[in-house]
């Protein structure tokens, strides 16, 4: 799997702000290794999900597009999102997820790009 760089960051920030809003006694040399920066937040990435980034709103309607991908094997493309940050404003982002299938043709998961 691979996460672009632009993901990676603005992930990051988000999870950082979002620690920091749950942690709010931890200086800023108290963050979890994963925290340190771009690279390792790469690498703590992959098989995480939405649930592991955001908030409950913000990831269950994501979650439930994909579970609806992996039953009935169809894409969604081109599906206009709003994405609350944590500072409060909001973005919109264009997204496409497809179903991801093994070398037999099962499907195994999703995949997908959003663009702002």
């Amino acid at each position: 799997m691979r996460v672009s760089r632009a993901k990676v960051e603005k992930s990051l920030a988000t999870v950082r702000n979002r620690y920091r809003a749950e942690h709010p006694a931890a200086g800023p040399k108290e963050l979890p290794p994963y925290l340190a920066g771009a690279e390792p937040f790469a690498e703590y990435m992959p098989g995480k999900t939405d649930f592991d980034f955001y908030e409950e709103a913000r990831a269950r309607p994501a979650f439930e597009d994909e579970l609806e991908i992996i039953r009935t094997g169809q894409p969604s493309i081109g599906k206009v999102e709003h994405a609350a940050q944590p500072d409060g404003q909001v973005s919109w982002v264009i997204t496409t997820k497809m179903p991801w299938r093994d070398k037999d043709g099962n499907i195994i998961g999703t995949f997908g790009v959003s663009r702002t």
